[in-house]
This record gives C-alpha cells, structure tokens and sequence, in this order.
C-alpha cells in the first residue's frame, strides 16, 4: 500500500497506528534523498520542502495526519530553520499523544473547553519532535561540541524541571562559560535558556492542570515555581489566562 506526500510550506505530523513501512523522501530545498522507516506506535514529522511516497508492508495499515502552520507562533517558531528534514520519533503514541488524537477528533472540542489541552498537549509533543530532531542532527555532525551540549542542555532540562536550575547550573553542567553557551544556545534553539526552562515547566503545569486534581499551588511547586504569585504570572503570559480560569474551562 502506498500514500504519497507532496511538498508543502507546513509541517506534517504523520500518527502511525499500525503497520511497518518505510518512506521513500526527497528534500525539496537541496534535492537530497531523506528516506526512513517506520513501525506501529511511532510518529513522523515532515518539515517543509519535503516530499515522497509512504510504503506500507503488508495489507493492513492505519495512520492519521496533523499538519501545522507556524505563522508568528513563538512555539514553532523553532522549526523555520529546519526545511527539508524528516525526524521520526519512535514508540511516540503514548497516552498522553492518545489523549490529543481523541480531543482533535471531538466535533465539540470548542464547546467542551478542551482548546487549552490540546495547546498543552500539542507543545508537549512538539518539544519531543524538536528535541529528537537535534539529536538527529547530533548524530550527523558529530564533530560540532556545540550542538552536543545545546543538545545535553535541552535533556538535562527536561528530566530536572522541577529543581532549581538556572542559567549558570546549566552552563556549569556543560562545563561552558555563562556568555558564550547563552548566545549558542539561543541560536539553536529559537529560546534563551531561562525562556526554554519557563516553557518546560509550563506546558508541565498545562498538563498537570487539565490531567490531575492538584491545587494550583501544588502544581506550581511540581513544576519549580516556588512562588505561586510569580507562577500565576508566567502562566498567564504564557497562555493568556490565569491557571485557576484555565482549570476551569478544562472541566466544564
């Protein structure tokens, strides 16, 4: 069985629900070939400028698309640079991804309240794409200490959110001075440091608010904000409401 994919200007997330295969890629922007595999359970970003045809082995096979339009969204803001790459994230369908396939299908979606999980959800999932995606390129250019670093710095983040770390445990992490490894850090990921961290733990908070039943001073400390003020504040500016309003819109 096989599905083409034509070149676009949006980024294309394909869900694999079931059967293996392969895609048969060419990057539009430099003409390179940019083929992969892939199996039940993973998920494929497409980047712009790529094309090809999906391959799927075997009769039965299940998939689902969700394309993105980055427009000014400082979230996706990242991806701009990043034309002609495929990055497949593999074993990507967890529940959480479940979760976000189930509420896109729902007809009442703006009805239900649910926009703000799915905002949640999508970002969670969209800082798993990008962070394998600098892994990917790690790979390739293994000689860049940068790249490794930013990409260790990006790990490290996100396995001790709820911590406290600031920019110069981070830097002292990656054994680079607080200057240079901000400004190279910043290049490669679109954020500085401290905007990367807030965003992790926010869409942490995001999740946690429309998933569980925490306070919201509990989830603020969960997440490594100590002041619930300051954390009312960030979220705000984040998602332009407050977290209790938030909470609210989730469960009516």
């Amino acid at each position: 069985m096989e599905a083409d994919h034509s070149v676009t200007h949006l980024f294309y997330l394909y869900f694999i629900l079931d059967g293996d295969g392969w895609l048969d890629g060419r990057d539009g922007v430099e003409g390179r070939r940019a083929d992969c595999r892939f199996g039940k359970g993973d998920i494929l970003c497409l980047y712009p400028g790529v094309s090809g045809t999906f391959h799927f082995e075997g009769r039965h096979s299940e998939w689902c698309w969700l394309s993105i339009e980055v427009g000014n969204n400082r979230e996706f803001g990242r991806w701009k640079e990043m034309s002609g790459q495929i990055t497949v994230l593999e074993g990507g369908i967890r529940p959480e991804v479940g979760d976000l396939l189930e509420l896109l299908n729902d007809e009442t979606l703006e009805e239900r309240g649910s926009a703000y999980r799915v905002m949640g959800l999508l970002y969670t999932l969209v800082d798993a794409v990008f962070a394998q995606t600098l892994r990917t390129q790690l790979k390739e250019l293994s000689g860049s200490g940068d790249l490794e670093s930013v990409t260790r710095a990006v790990e490290y983040i996100n396995l001790n959110y709820y911590h406290k770390i600031d920019v110069d445990s981070i830097c002292r992490y990656v054994n680079y001075s607080r200057y240079y490894f901000s400004r190279r850090f910043k290049e490669m990921q679109g954020l500085s440091i401290t905007e990367y961290i807030n965003k992790v733990r926010l869409d942490r908070a995001v999740y946690l608010l429309s998933h569980t039943d925490l306070n919201i001073l509990q989830v603020a400390k969960s997440v490594g904000f100590e002041d619930p003020y300051y954390f009312s504040r960030r979220f705000k500016s984040y998602t332009g409401i407050t977290p209790s309003a938030f909470r609210e819109n989730c469960r009516s």
